[in-house]
């Protein structure tokens, strides 16, 4: 199961679109919030199963502040991260992640890429296509690859 993972894209529908053009055929979509109005325009595009969770400027939504999801055999934690306090560490996500029985987990907020196996479980930020920290100032985001009673295989990719 190919599944793209995208983040903060702050209503910039352009770059959003570009993102699923690039990605190719996937079978599930998840966002890790901040769509600021563009959850419909999304799904419409995608026309996969699509999977969203509100960040801190999705004043106006009815989308979930966090989600636990079972994909291909995979538990997966998904939140945005402002509430988790992300961009001071990952203790919060993995104390979480060990109570809900998470393999992986996919959060957003800090719009820099990040994927790292801690604990034996998988931490996902897809970085953010629109307004990227990082030093290289790349738009990003993430292919997640799944199989059941397989690994989980993670690639960045960078949004050209």
């Amino acid at each position: 199961m190919k599944i793209l993972v995208i983040s903060d894209t702050h209503g910039r529908w352009g770059a959003a679109r570009k993102v699923l053009l690039q990605a190719g055929k996937i079978d599930a979509l998840i966002h890790c919030g901040d769509l600021c109005g563009d959850e419909e325009r999304i799904r419409d595009e995608a026309r996969v199963p699509c999977y969203m969770v509100a960040g801190n400027n999705d004043y106006f939504t009815d989308l979930k502040r966090d989600m636990l999801l079972e994909l291909a055999g995979n538990r997966i934690l998904v939140v945005h991260g402002h509430r988790q306090r992300v961009s001071y560490g990952m203790e919060s996500l993995y104390f979480r992640a060990q109570e809900d029985g998470a393999g992986i987990v996919l959060f957003g907020h800090t719009h820099r890429p990040f994927l790292e196996w801690q604990g034996g479980i998988l931490f996902a930020n897809p970085g953010s296509p629109v307004y990227p920290r990082q030093m290289n100032s790349q738009g990003t985001y993430l292919l997640l690859h799944l199989s059941e009673g397989r690994i989980p295989e993670a690639q960045m990719k960078v949004l050209h």
